[in-house]
């Protein structure tokens, strides 16, 4: 699906819609996928802080800078868990 704008209306349809891989900009797979993957985990933190209602959802650098930290603070925090 392609990805929209949403509108005031939609804030409460709980669907997050990102256009498919194979329409990312990028000039390879691989490329691609890491696009469509930052763009999951950006769209996913908009989606938490609009449900919890925190107001720095709002705020597109701070919404990419988690969406481009969290690969790492996953590994991190699976590194600590597991006892490395």
């Amino acid at each position: 699906m392609w990805m929209k704008n949403i509108k005031r209306d939609e804030l409460y349809e709980k669907e997050i819609v990102v256009r498919k891989r194979e329409y990312m900009p990028g000039s390879t797979e691989a490329g691609k996928e890491k696009r469509y993957q930052h763009v999951v985990r950006h769209e996913l933190i908009h989606a938490f802080a609009q449900e919890s209602g925190v107001s720095y959802g709002n705020d597109e650098a701070l919404v990419d800078w988690f969406a481009h930290m969290m690969p790492m603070i996953n590994k991190t925090y699976e590194k600590i868990v597991a006892g490395d």
